[in-house]
């Protein structure tokens, strides 16, 4: 990745690591968490830079964290904007409580993810995540590419990503790259989460 932003959860620094040569100036760094229903809690929002070829650690978030999630755990939502406030980078946590447990992840409500696929080109399928404003986050969602009948999984089939938790009004767009797969036609796009159930879209 040319430019990860990343979390210690030993000592709560935030750090980023420039893979580029080019150096990057002016950027916004912000860090939130959310809980195991979605509220949203803004920790810090700061003008950042970082040199080419470089990592650079930014501060520690250890006090803030361990507080805010020592009863449930947290979500955490590191990103680097631009000048224009579009994402450069992202990262998310999901963080344990006071004594280790993600015990909050079992008492997580459904969330109703709106998923849309679309063939974008011969073997290419564009698949979006939409998750409304007022949900928990849509935690941990597997996507493939399987048979309509079968439900098998089809291969060779490569993802952009994958296991993608959305975040409160939040959208993920993930690319399919299925050429390889002889142009099968009886395919669909299988969705298996955490708290957004499992459905299969023709």
């Amino acid at each position: 990745e040319p430019f990860p932003i990343m979390y210690n959860p030993v000592t709560g620094m935030v750090t980023a690591v420039n893979n580029t040569f080019k150096a990057r100036r002016s950027m916004m760094l912000v860090v939130k968490t959310y809980d195991m229903a979605g509220k949203e809690n803004l920790l810090t929002q700061v003008f950042a830079d970082i040199g080419p070829t470089t990592s650079k650690r930014y501060f520690s978030i250890k006090n803030e964290i361990d507080k805010v999630a020592a009863n449930e755990g947290v979500f955490l939502s590191l990103q680097l904007l631009d000048e224009e406030k579009k994402p450069i980078t992202e990262n998310l946590y999901w963080i344990a409580d006071r004594s280790g447990n993600y015990s909050g992840l079992q008492k997580m409500k459904q969330s109703d993810l709106v998923v849309k696929a679309r063939w974008t080109q011969a073997g290419m399928v564009e698949v979006t995540l939409e998750n409304g404003e007022n949900n928990p986050p849509a935690f941990f969602n597997r996507i493939s590419l399987v048979d309509a009948g079968t439900q098998s999984r089809l291969l060779p089939v490569f993802y952009s990503d994958n296991y993608v938790t959305v975040l409160p009004g939040n959208k993920k767009t993930i690319t399919i790259n299925c050429k390889n797969i002889g142009g099968k036609s009886n395919s669909a796009i299988a969705i298996n989460g955490w708290n957004t159930g499992q459905r299969l879209i023709t």
